[in-house]
């Protein structure tokens, strides 16, 4: 018996033989695996790819770009940056209007300020569709 589980951070799916600690091959996270298919090796490997596939040509349609922190700073750093990090460190992933708007901050400076701390290597950002797993499934 094979699962097939979708990862919570960047949402593709791949099959999985446990449930208790996965990891994502696509962006390395380990989550508790909620199984949405199981079966057969050979038809998850099938399923595995049908939905990942469907995942991406949605995505292209609809994306939303999530930052999460990823480094703690060893260097001073402007105001608005270490605030952007002190958010993302508490609350977890959040898109730029989510950060802008918790700060009370424009979101070109916001956007400014996200790119400044991706160049430095202290967040990073992936993609994550608003299509829901179910929508790939019943098609």
């Amino acid at each position: 018996m094979v699962y097939v589980v979708v990862c919570p951070r960047c949402g593709r799916a791949r099959s999985s033989h446990g449930l208790d600690l996965v990891r994502c091959v696509y962006c390395g996270e380990f989550f508790e695996g909620r199984p949405v298919w199981s079966g057969p090796p050979e038809e998850a490997m099938k399923v595995v790819k049908r939905v990942n596939s469907m995942f991406e040509r949605a995505r292209m349609s609809s994306m939303g770009y999530f930052w999460y922190r990823i480094h703690k700073p060893v260097k001073e750093m402007p105001v608005l940056e270490a605030k952007i990090l002190y958010l993302l460190e508490i609350e977890g992933p959040m898109t730029c209007r989510e950060v802008s708007e918790r700060l009370g901050v424009s979101r070109e400076a916001t956007r400014r300020a996200l790119q400044s701390l991706r160049r430095k290597g202290y967040v990073e950002c992936f993609r994550r569709s608003r299509e829901s797993l179910t929508t790939f499934l019943t098609e």
